[in-house]
């Protein structure tokens, strides 16, 4: 029994001391933003949204320390999701309520077990809008339905 609690003990400290640790060649700690995490591209408000779109989603964390990487490029054929969910991200990328929510909305020194959502999206115009999220953030319903559509399992 000893053995056990020192070895949850062990596991516990490593597992606090690395988290929001990251070694030089990987993305900066959550809670951070920087300034690739801005909405950046072209500065007319009226420019358009309509049209193609790409959509990355890089989903990392939790206690098991996954990672897995999903793309939605709605200017090709659809091959993971129909042609109706293709079209529905397309929407949802574009929408205000995505579009005004980028940046960064992950605290500093939030839990490491928490998944994280780091969103780019390419729009038709030139934009780009970034969003890194977490389980601990509250989106709005049209970001959070992006990412179920994104991520769902087949």
């Amino acid at each position: 029994m000893r053995h056990l609690l020192a070895l949850v003990a062990c596991t516990v400290v490593i597992g606090i001391a690395g988290c929001g640790a990251a070694a030089p060649d990987q993305e900066p700690p959550s809670g951070r933003t920087t300034a690739a995490e801005q909405t950046t591209g072209t500065d007319d408000p009226t420019a358009s949204a309509d049209g193609p779109v790409t959509v990355r989603v890089r989903v990392s964390g939790g206690i098991a320390g996954i990672e897995r990487r999903y793309v939605v490029d709605t200017s090709q054929p659809p091959q993971r999701l129909s042609e109706a969910k293709r079209d529905r991200v397309a929407e949802l990328a574009g929408s205000e309520a995505v579009r005004s929510f980028a940046g960064s909305h992950v605290e500093p020194g939030e839990c490491c077990d928490l998944m994280e959502y780091r969103v780019v999206i390419e729009h038709a115009d030139g934009s780009t809008t970034r969003i890194v999220t977490n389980d601990a953030d509250n989106p709005p319903q049209a970001y959070a339905q992006l990412l179920s559509i994104i991520t769902q399992v087949r």
